[in-house]
């Protein structure tokens, strides 16, 4: 029931602006000759999780989690329902 009327409230929604992140990379120009070892970009989130758990002796633990975003990135997190997205969010705020 609560998931229902979260996502009628989504759909209720005004439109928003197109992200361009999700565009096809075929309708950007080609750009010759690029090496992309030359371009540097600096991390503004950089995740080295090595264990997270909420209970001292619980079964579930978030572990070994890495990544770094850079600006523009666009990050999915994704999973079956308790397998640790919420709690994963939580540890990074």
């Amino acid at each position: 029931m609560a998931a229902q009327k979260r996502i009628r409230r989504f759909l209720l929604l005004n439109e928003s602006e197109r992200d361009n992140r999700l565009l096809s990379t075929s309708s950007f120009k080609e750009i010759d000759k690029i090496d992309e070892n030359s371009i540097q970009r600096k991390s503004q989130v950089i995740c080295n999780l090595k264990q997270a758990q909420w209970e001292k002796n619980g079964k579930f633990s978030l572990k070994n989690m890495v990544f770094d975003a850079y600006p523009g990135d666009l990050i999915c997190i994704i999973g079956p329902v308790g397998s640790g997205k919420s709690s994963l969010l939580q540890t990074l705020t």
